[in-house]
C-alpha cells in the first residue's frame, strides 16, 4: 500500500510525503486477482472454504476521511518518528505518541489499535453476513 508511512517517506519527492500512487494502483490490482483465484483454489482443495475481505478500501477511507474514525495522523505512526520505526524497533525504550487512538498507524507499517478495532468489526460483521446468507 502506497499510503503506508514507510512507503511516503522512501519515496518521498522533495519534502512532500504524499501517497505512492503506483503502489495503490498495485495493491487494487493484486486484491482484484486474488478475489477473482479463490474460488478457483476453494474448488482445489475440497472442504475448504475461503472468505476475502477487503482492507485496502477502508483504511484508506480512514486516510482520506480521518476525523470520521476520530483520527488526527495519518501519514506517520504513533512509535518514535513515525516514519521508519516498525516491528521490534518499537518497543518499551521507544518515545510513543500521547493519544495512541490519533493515529491510523502504529508504527510505519501496522495499523494502530483503533484501526485494528474499527477493521475487526467490519470483518466481523462480513463473516457474520457471510455465514447467516
Amino acid at each position: 500500500m502506497g499510503c503506508l508511512p514507510i512507503q511516503m517517506t522512501m519515496k518521498m519527492r522533495n519534502i512532500k510525503r504524499c501517497c505512492v500512487e503506483q503502489e495503490n494502483k498495485d495493491s487494487v490490482l493484486y486484491n482484484q486477482k486474488l478475489a477473482k483465484k479463490l474460488p478457483e483454489i476453494e474448488t482445489s482443495l475440497p472442504g475448504s472454504k475461503f472468505l476475502y475481505a477487503n482492507v485496502y478500501d477502508p483504511v484508506m477511507d480512514m486516510i482520506q476521511n480521518p476525523s470520521i474514525y476520530g483520527f488526527k495522523e495519518t501519514k506517520k505512526g504513533c512509535c518514535g518518528t513515525g516514519y521508519m520505526e516498525l516491528s521490534f524497533l518499537c518497543n518499551s525504550f521507544s518515545r510513543t505518541c500521547p493519544n495512541h487512538s490519533d493515529h491510523l498507524f502504529w508504527d510505519s507499517i501496522h495499523p494502530s489499535e483503533a484501526a485494528y478495532t474499527y477493521l475487526g468489526n467490519l470483518i466481523d460483521a462480513q463473516i457474520q453476513e457471510w455465514l447467516w446468507a
